[in-house]
């Protein structure tokens, strides 16, 4: 990670743990991280050198004015405009994210399957998987066609496959080669 993405993200973090704020700030930055990537237009013309750049800041309180966002998020987003360092803003929101995490001892993962997850199973699997390694887990849904039937989930370096696929695989190297697990 580039130590100048982290710098932005720990200026920001010591911020929200200073104001007792880092829920709000995370979810803050959250939705700007969310905002940027499905409108990323907005993103290169914050970070357009074609418009004045009083112009671009003054855009940042009318897209998201200090009722949707804390102060000092909108502060922040200002300095990075002026620095030049906005369009690095989704590196600097996963260095915050880590930077949170590590705080509040949430590991995040994510859960591959070939058909969308209700809310209630991911529910149950991030209780299950919280109890499994003593921390909140916060788990990601993702579809994933080439898992055939079931699900892998994997968290940090760990990857739990409950697929077909790898249940019929386990049981062919069983008959074939003798292997037990």
């Amino acid at each position: 990670m580039n130590p100048l993405y982290l710098h932005y993200a720990s200026a920001i973090f010591q911020v929200a743990i200073e104001e007792d704020k880092g829920v709000r700030y995370n979810n803050d930055l959250a939705l700007v991280n969310l905002c940027f990537r499905k409108h990323p237009d907005y993103l290169k013309f914050l970070d357009s050198e074609l418009s004045d750049s009083e112009y671009r800041i003054a855009s940042i309180d009318r897209v998201f004015g200090s009722d949707r966002l804390s102060p000092a998020v909108i502060g922040f987003l200002k300095i990075l405009v002026r620095n030049k360092g906005i369009k690095h803003f989704g590196d600097i929101y996963k260095a915050f994210e880590g930077l949170y995490d590590k705080k509040w001892g949430i590991l995040r993962g994510k859960v591959f399957s070939p058909f969308p997850l209700d809310e209630e199973t991911l529910v149950r699997l991030e209780k299950a998987f919280s109890r499994k390694y003593g921390k909140n887990v916060v788990l990601e849904s993702i579809l994933d066609k080439r898992v055939i039937g079931g699900m892998r989930v994997q968290i940090e370096d760990h990857l739990f496959d409950y697929s077909i696929a790898t249940k019929i695989e386990t049981i062919k190297e069983r008959l074939l080669y003798g292997k037990d697990d």
